[in-house]
């Protein structure tokens, strides 16, 4: 009996000691708790050949948690193609993000990733500006589309600077201060 009474002792240590320590082993969550961690080694998706010869192309959403080093331990598709979802899965298990520390502990961080699996810059752009031009799309869409298309400033400049300036006089405010402050941030045209 008295072996039984030290087992459960021990045992609601253990669970306790586990409750105790829970929420700071929790990963953080970006844009409530800290910054998205800055992505910094892996190499980019593309969609498969199949995917390509039936012209399969879009943007994928992921929930991803990255542990204390920086590496992915988790993803949940939450927009998905199913044709190209592999492929940007096995992209993504590459990836390295700079480790998020708080009060000098490297924490492990949960948040939202875009993968765009597009066929070429073009179409990247053209899916892009329509979204961000589509008055139907609620704001926070079109100002997503125009954060994405700014990713784009070197290889579709002057459609980009041209598309940006139209934004700029978007009668939704929100659309329209978005558009202005990419087109104010834009790096210097590449000679």
């Amino acid at each position: 009996m008295a072996l039984l009474v030290g087992y459960l002792f021990v045992g609601l240590l253990a669970i306790s000691g586990a409750f105790l320590e829970a929420p700071q082993d929790q990963p953080l969550v970006a844009g409530t708790d800290v910054a998205v961690p800055k992505r910094i080694a892996g190499r980019d998706p593309s969609p498969s050949i199949m995917a390509r010869e039936a012209r399969i192309q879009g943007y994928l959403v992921f929930e991803v948690t990255v542990n204390p080093e920086g590496r992915i331990t988790d993803i949940k598709t939450l927009r998905g193609i199913p044709l190209v979802d592999q492929d940007a899965i096995e992209a993504m298990k590459t990836w390295r993000y700079e480790p998020t520390v708080v009060d000098g502990r490297a924490r492990a961080v949960r948040f939202t990733e875009t993968v765009d699996m597009f066929l070429s810059t073009r179409d990247k752009f053209d899916f892009y500006e329509k979204w961000a031009s589509d008055h139907g799309n609620k704001p926070v869409i079109r100002v997503h589309a125009i954060s994405r298309l700014a990713l784009l400033a070197n290889k579709e400049r002057k459609s980009l600077v041209k598309l940006l300036t139209r934004l700029s006089e978007d009668p939704d405010a929100e659309v329209a201060k978005a558009a202005k402050g990419t087109l104010d941030a834009l790096p210097p045209p590449k000679k």
